[in-house]
């Protein structure tokens, strides 16, 4: 015990002494004495911000709280729109959200750069792409919605904190959140421990880079030397390590669209947290969004998501099949612009972005924003592979998903007595493949029925005693216990750690990826100064003897130099301005009339989308949740002979999209008929035509 509290005592000694991490650096002056942010911004300093951008800019910014924080901090909202010929809320609209990944300050940073670069473009010039499109559309944008995680960012002691801070008994044993991890060697960084313990090893260092770690391979006489586990200790004395955390919900669990009940850090329901909840309702009050973007962890853009694979209710698991060519060329065009490589994503169940899709019914799109920088892009332009995903479809496993493809993983299914057949893998979408694979890969026997299956028990781990290994799980929930049997432990806060060391990375598949790993490091050495990596050094650990304590920085592979926030926002405002100018863009065409008879006419028209983007997904269509467009004759019901008077269209494609209108009506020669055409998220018009013998 004495040990312990000295251990404690010289822990938090050596916290005080840390000083505040470069990164993260005040604000400076620039030379005409305004305040710029030249580092990641504070809550404070993030608010400050967004209150000059709204004081300087009253005719075309608006500041909104749509909600608080656990903690109590404001979730602020922008409205962007110059003035035009329509009101900014009644206009087609994109939303923009950042910050739902505690960790993921890029996102908020850029969103608020790219307000920002926005704003200067259409100043500079009034006829500039930026002012016409900001005229005729509006920018909503919600740039931090998880405050109180990113503010850890700004503390003495770096942690990679996904989650929000809600308090949380993870190990069920009526104490709330009295097991974190704790910086053992006083550097101010939870990173990771190798654990040197002959029975429970399951990893060994890389013999090509010994920073990292693989599985041994017993053909190659290879031998397992230690497990791998968060810093800490054993804080609550019950045997296990880090397993509660100082509380937390992952926001981008937390929405409807496929939410994991029961899952660890999904939280008890859909929308049981103020931040999503604020979302949600913010989206809900203006139904004139018709188009949505989300800055996080999940991508959609790099990869075009397969549209295979459906919920237990049917819903798709990412995209509608029908909805893939769009994606496939707005994801095009956003690689072209923004040049982003080495992109992967974990799976999307419960995500923001996946409800604005499949629930609130608009094309959703996502993306990290940053990623480790590519030295070779692929040919002719293309992002390269992502980490960890084959390149391609989103998660898509190496081969390309054939019969063939599966014989290797069917075949060590089988061998480790898994009931799997091949035609169950053929059924399975392409990210639950790769994530299957990397499963069967490290060691874990698991059925290939996503997370939530296999009998592995969270927080509480296996049954055998003895600290528990860890796995480096691909899917972020529990660890699968090692060969050597023993305990798992639930990983930090943000899901499973990947075997070397650091936060989980922008991806399920990536967490394990040797090569990926290996790219971080050499972009380390070369381009950071070896920033990037805590070197492993011996620790004298109090319960577990000799350990290793290294492994990746938290938010290293997260978050770029401050220095790059401006170029990044640069390319993101371009492509929010591309985006914009995809919107779809119906009208009614000029009626034509024919006269049949005395007092009876044909009328014809066409809605026409002039836009590339349809007006209505296929998944909208499919679940009816985007209200339609709907065309009214301003006539009796009993007049109109032939047709509808008031028809409902529910999508108008692309390009060109056409739904042609063939009315017989009975009038009164001479007399006008008022054809209107409403949509709630693309406004209002209406033309009027003369009924008479000469027609149009």
């Amino acid at each position: 015990m004495a040990h312990r509290l000295s251990l404690v005592v010289s822990l938090c000694a050596g916290l005080l002494n840390l000083a505040p991490s470069p990164m993260f650096a005040p604000p400076l002056l620039a030379q005409d004495g305004t305040a710029q942010q030249a580092a990641y911004h504070t809550y404070d300093q993030f608010t400050a911000a967004l209150r000059s951008l709204a004081a300087a800019n009253r005719d075309s910014v608006q500041l909104t709280a749509i909600g608080q924080s656990l903690q109590g901090r404001n979730l602020w909202a922008v409205r962007l729109a110059l003035p035009g010929d329509v009101e900014p809320d009644k206009r087609p609209s994109l939303l923009l959200t950042a910050g739902l990944d505690g960790d993921h300050l890029v996102g908020s940073e850029t969103a608020l750069r790219a307000i920002r670069e926005l704003l200067r473009r259409a100043g500079e010039d009034g006829e500039s792409s930026a002012a016409k499109l900001l005229r005729e559309y509006t920018l909503y944008v919600v740039p931090r919605v998880n405050p109180d995680a990113a503010e850890l960012h700004f503390a003495n002691l770096k942690q990679d904190i996904v989650r929000n801070r809600r308090p949380d008994d993870a190990d069920r044993d009526l104490r709330i959140d009295e097991d974190p991890p704790n910086d053992l060697n006083g550097d101010g960084r939870i990173t990771m421990m190798r654990v040197y313990d002959p029975e429970q090893a399951n990893r060994m260092a890389d013999p090509d880079d010994p920073r990292l770690d693989i599985a041994p391979d017993a053909e190659k006489g290879q031998r397992a030397e230690f497990y791998l586990m968060v810093e800490g200790l054993d804080d609550d004395g019950d045997g296990l390590y880090n397993e509660d955390d100082i509380g937390g919900v992952d926001l981008n669990r937390n929405f409807m669209h496929g939410f994991q009940e029961h899952e660890d850090g999904v939280g008890r329901y859909p929308l049981s947290e103020p931040e999503s909840l604020a979302l949600l309702e913010y989206a809900l009050s203006h139904q004139n969004i018709a188009l949505a973007l989300t800055y996080g962890r999940h991508d959609n853009l790099n990869n075009t998501p397969s549209g295979q694979g459906t919920l237990p209710g049917g819903a798709p698991i990412n995209i509608d099949g029908g909805d893939v060519p769009i994606y496939r060329a707005v994801g095009e065009a956003f690689k072209k612009i923004t040049g982003l490589a080495n992109v992967s994503s974990p799976a999307v169940e419960g995500s923001f972005h996946a409800w604005a899709y499949a629930q609130y019914g608009v094309p959703s799109f996502a993306t990290p924003v940053w990623s480790r920088p590519s030295e070779q892009p692929a040919e002719g332009g293309e992002a390269a592979p992502a980490e960890g995903g084959g390149g391609g479809e989103q998660g898509a496993p190496p081969g390309g998903g054939g019969a063939d493809d599966f014989s290797d993983i069917l075949a060590a299914a089988q061998a480790r007595g898994m009931e799997v057949t091949l035609e169950q893998l053929q059924a399975m979408p392409p990210d639950r493949i790769a994530f299957f694979r990397q499963m069967i890969a490290s060691g874990a026997a698991r059925p290939p029925g996503g997370e939530g299956g296999g009998g592995f028990r969270r927080g509480g781990g296996a049954p055998g005693g003895g600290a528990q290994p860890m796995g480096g799980e691909p899917g972020g929930g529990a660890q699968p216990p090692p060969p050597g049997g023993g305990r798992f432990q639930r990983g930090t806060r943000g899901g499973a750690q990947p075997p070397s060391g650091g936060p989980p990375a922008r991806g399920g598949a990536s967490r394990n990826n040797r090569e990926g790993d290996k790219g971080w490091l050499q972009y380390s050495d070369e381009k950071r100064e070896g920033s990037g990596f805590v070197p492993w050094s011996d620790f004298d650990h109090p319960q577990l003897g000799r350990v290793q304590i290294g492994g990746f920085t938290p938010y290293f592979r997260t978050n770029p130099p401050a220095e790059e926030l401006d170029a990044l926002a640069g390319k993101q405002a371009d492509f929010i301005l591309d985006l914009l100018d995809r919107m779809p863009k119906v009208s009614l065409t000029e009626p034509t009339v024919k006269r049949l008879a005395s007092g009876l006419y044909e009328v014809k028209a066409a809605l026409v989308n002039d836009g590339f983007l349809p007006a209505g997904t296929r998944m909208a269509v499919r679940n009816r949740r985007a209200r339609p467009f709907v065309v009214r004759l301003d006539l009796p019901v009993e007049n109109v002979l032939s047709g509808q008077a008031v028809s409902k269209i529910w999508s108008v494609g692309g390009s060109g999209g056409r739904n042609d209108f063939r009315w017989i009506v009975r009038a009164a020669d001479g007399s006008t008929l008022k054809i209107t055409l409403f949509s709630e998220k693309y406004g209002e018009s209406s033309t009027t035509v003369t009924l008479s013998p000469e027609g149009n």
